[in-house]
């Protein structure tokens, strides 16, 4: 009797382990992927892992070991990851708001923009209702192009836009070209619109914030708005033509315009002739002499 008690007693416990095996099997099937016979599973897509196909790029630059060789990557956290690196590029990257008004010159804004777009600098443009009929009246270009050259585009009337708000954080803010009511508006702060706004935004923010006034001759009143907004940080800039470089065509006086203004932000296009002592021109003309 004790004997066959002792070997129901074995054959319980045998089957137990068993069963208990068979779980720990079956556990790591689910968890890893390996079926009965020790056989891997069909694994994932090498090439989209859980569908992180667009994240790869940002996954294969961090995925490198110290000695060289390729380390595993966790997929998990890779979404997280790119957040991050995205986060980092943006960081790197220029923001600058351009706005447009209704004084004349607008080739200078336009041409602003397509040298930003360029230089890969980030553009948030505002254009108000004037400087839309100024674009269609002085250039060849149609609203919609001007607006297509920027990263983003805010109607002057969207008070509620980022670039209202000192959190968005920019570079700087360029007013090109900027009438005298606007300029007015800037430096008494009173912000009607989304342009003036801005502006005083850039002001409490002790951002940079140039302002290309375009008018002549001045007044009182005129001087005294470029003296107040100077007094709060801005940068006045008429766009005056340097005749030193002896100009050929408007194109000329456009671009060493527009590179001055770039020079105010760090940016050089390379592409204007900078001041480099006085020459001789040749031909019938004499090498100038200064008093």
């Amino acid at each position: 009797m004790i004997a066959v008690y002792c070997i129901l007693t074995c054959l319980c416990g045998y089957i137990a382990v068993v069963g208990c095996l068979q779980s720990v099997k079956d556990f790591h099937r689910i968890i890893y992927g390996i079926q009965h016979q020790g056989r891997k599973s069909k694994p994932e897509s090498k090439e989209h892992p859980r569908g992180l196909k667009k994240l790869q790029p940002f996954i294969g630059k961090n995925a490198v070991s110290k000695n060289g060789g390729q380390e595993d990557v966790d997929f998990d956290n890779a979404q997280a990851h790119a957040k991050i690196i995205n986060h980092s590029v943006q960081q790197n990257r220029k923001r600058v708001v351009i706005a447009m008004t209704g004084a004349t010159g607008a080739i200078l804004g336009i041409r602003l923009l397509e040298k930003l777009r360029r230089l890969d600098v980030e553009t948030h443009l505002v254009v108000s209702k004037w400087a839309e009929a100024t674009i269609t009246y002085e250039s060849d270009y149609k609203v919609r192009e001007v607006r297509a050259l920027a990263s983003r585009v805010y109607s002057a009337r969207d008070v509620a836009a980022p670039i209202s708000s000192g959190s968005f954080k920019v570079d700087a803010m360029i007013v090109v070209p900027c009438s005298m009511k606007t300029l007015s508006s800037i430096a008494t702060g009173y912000g009607d619109d989304l342009i003036s706004r801005a502006a005083d935004v850039t002001f409490k923010e002790r951002r940079k914030l140039i302002l290309v006034v375009r008018e002549t001759p001045l007044s009182g009143i005129h001087l005294h708005n470029m003296m107040r907004a100077t007094e709060n940080g801005a940068i006045i800039f008429p766009p005056v033509p340097a005749f030193y470089i002896r100009p050929k065509t408007v194109d000329d006086v456009v671009d060493q315009s527009v590179g001055r203004i770039l020079d105010l932000i760090d940016l050089d296009t390379a592409d204007f002739e900078r001041w480099d002592g006085m020459k001789s021109f040749g031909g019938d003309r004499e090498k100038s002499h200064l008093s």
